[in-house]
Parts: C-alpha cells; structure tokens; sequence
C-alpha cells in the first residue's frame, strides 16, 4: 500500500472479527480488548465481488472490509485502495479495441 493502513483488526481466540483499533488508540501496554476495539467494517465472503465489495465500503463510508470463512473466522481484509488499485490497472489492461 502507498500509504500504511492505520488500523488494527483484533480477533478473538478463534480468528473471530472483533473490530478496529485505530493505531494513535493502541495501548502503549497491557492488553487489547474488545472495548478498545470498533466493529465498524462490512464483513465480506470469499465470493463477495470487487464490485459488491466497493458498493460495500462506499455505502458505510469506511477504508477496509472483513472477508470471513464459513464460519465467521478471518480470512483476510480488503481495502478500499486495494480496490482501486486493481480495478486502475484491469482498466490498462484492457485492449484498445475492447475499449471503444
């Protein structure tokens, strides 16, 4: 990413989403709990397309969504920067004659 991403996803001991810690919010020590955390990200499924996923994060104004398993653990996060990064370069890619 150009620039880092200034949150910090906390899970549960079983790779559950519990929500966002903002980094300027994280403890200096003791340990994260979930009221340091805010569940503000759609959660998305392997599945969930570029394009849902965008309409996703646009629709509750957030940076990143929560892709999850069948069973609600955590697979990975999707940006919005991400997101756009990939559609600007399938754009590029597209043959001139395709575009017209």
């Amino acid at each position: 990413l150009a620039d880092p991403f200034p949150y910090l996803l906390l899970v549960d001991a079983d790779n559950r989403p519990l929500g966002w810690i903002q980094d300027r919010e994280i403890p200096a020590s003791g340990p994260l709990t979930a009221e340091h955390a805010e569940p503000a990200s759609p959660y998305l499924e392997r599945q969930t397309t570029l394009k849902d996923a965008l309409s996703l994060l646009l629709s509750a104004d957030v940076l990143a969504g929560v892709v999850l398993d069948d069973r609600g653990r955590l697979v990975g996060v999707v940006t919005l920067d991400q997101i756009a990064a990939f559609l600007r370069d399938a754009a590029r890619q597209v043959p001139a004659e395709a575009a017209s």
